[in-house]
């Protein structure tokens, strides 16, 4: 649990194995299945959840780029969107994203130093278990905390303060949170909400975009 995909066999781990960055007081859990769903193998809801372009502005709210990619613009105004896969197998899990950041190419230099002193916002993020396939995808709520207990039976969520420094790809992990899956074909859906973004007077552009990478 400290170094990043880091797995050891039963044998390994009782020899107490190391290598250059895993020391054997590192904190270990038990993996009994993982899988590995990538942003191809994901449904998005309707355009009633989270239309391309919002009626107060015209500026979209999602865009989807030449490698089929869906970015969320991260907008000042609070907003979220959701994910679903399915075909998930029976198994225990501890859940994670990884998910990838790109700044804005209209932030300067001194954008970027207030982003790093003052953050640039928060991620809600929430996997679990859709009370329906037709509620996640398709009924829209209010935009708040409790969207989640909506839209989901069960789920458990990470909260992250996002800054330039996690551009690029980095891992949410939704320690210490669990999940057995006891049926054959279990749909797990996803939820990402931003609150608080920051925004320039100077910068019409969002000052950011994210997507799903992939969900393990």
């Amino acid at each position: 649990m400290v170094c990043d995909d880091y797995d050891l066999c039963i044998d390994c781990y009782k020899k107490d194995r190391i290598s250059k960055t895993h020391r054997a007081d590192h904190k270990m859990c038990p993996i009994v299945r993982t899988k590995i769903i990538t942003r191809d193998e994901l449904a998005y809801p309707s355009e009633e959840v989270n239309p391309y372009l919002p009626s107060e502005d015209s500026k979209s709210n999602w865009a989807i780029d030449e490698k089929d990619m869906r970015w969320d613009n991260l907008r000042s105004t609070n907003n979220h969107d959701r994910y679903l896969a399915g075909n998930i197998g029976p198994g225990y899990y501890r859940p994670g994203l990884i998910l990838r950041l790109k700044l804005s190419n209209h932030l300067d230099a001194s954008n970027k130093a207030i982003l790093s002193k003052e953050g640039m916002g928060s991620l809600r993020v929430t996997i679990g278990f859709p009370k329906s396939k037709d509620i996640f995808l398709h009924k829209s709520f209010p935009e708040n905390e409790s969207l989640k207990t909506q839209l989901f039976s069960s789920e458990a969520t990470q909260v992250i303060k996002l800054v330039p420094g996690n551009e690029g790809l980095f891992r949410v992990d939704m320690d210490p949170s669990r999940i057995t899956i006891d049926q054959m074909k279990a749909e797990l859906g996803v939820l990402l909400q931003w609150t608080d973004m920051r925004g320039f007077k100077n910068l019409k552009d969002p000052i950011a975009q994210i997507a799903i990478e992939q969900i393990r």
